[in-house]
């Protein structure tokens, strides 16, 4: 079996968080439970709260219910709501996300440090590098074709394999 292991990544990031004294975090998710960084924050004594955006249909979806829940967060609460970091486990959330909070002037990392999730070369892209776990899915699909490679030369279920993502600090 294949399976994603974000581990490493997710621990390098409370790392990355415990060196910066972050004090609370948002995790905002999407459908997936990759990469969430909660349980890890929480055993580093960094407060963190989770924001699901509830995923009905697909991308476009997603970056309109993201952009309306970021925008109305803004227009209620200004920036009084902002976390020390929020956390993206989607990268089309994050980006609807940038949107939202560039329109209304928040200055990123000043105020609130941005970290998402990427796929290699697919963004989101920003006019500044953005902190991010990062898989690339070329390498991965190079790592599942190697497993069924050895699947069909053996005809046996080859022993676990993990794809495992990076923690990649950025400008934001």
């Amino acid at each position: 079996r294949v399976k994603l292991d974000c581990t490493k990544a997710v621990a390098d990031f409370v790392r990355y968080c415990r060196a910066n004294k972050v004090k609370r975090v948002l995790e905002i998710t999407v459908g997936s439970k990759a990469a969430l960084a909660r349980e890890m924050l929480a055993k580093a004594h960094i407060e963190c709260k989770s924001w699901p955006i509830v995923r009905k249909g697909g991308i476009e979806d997603i970056l309109r219910a993201t952009l309306a829940a970021f925008y109305r967060k803004m227009e209620r609460y200004g920036r009084a709501w902002l976390p020390d970091v929020l956390y993206f486990n989607d990268n089309f959330a994050a980006q609807s996300a940038l949107i939202a909070l560039l329109e209304s002037k928040v200055d990123i990392p000043g105020e609130v440090r941005f970290v998402t999730w990427s796929n290699r070369g697919e963004g989101p892209f920003w006019r500044k590098e953005l902190t991010r776990i990062e898989i690339d899915p070329f390498e991965s699909g190079r790592i599942f074709a190697r497993y069924v490679l050895k699947y069909l030369a053996g005809r046996k279920i080859p022993e676990d394999t993990a794809v495992s993502p990076v923690f990649v600090v950025g400008e934001s």
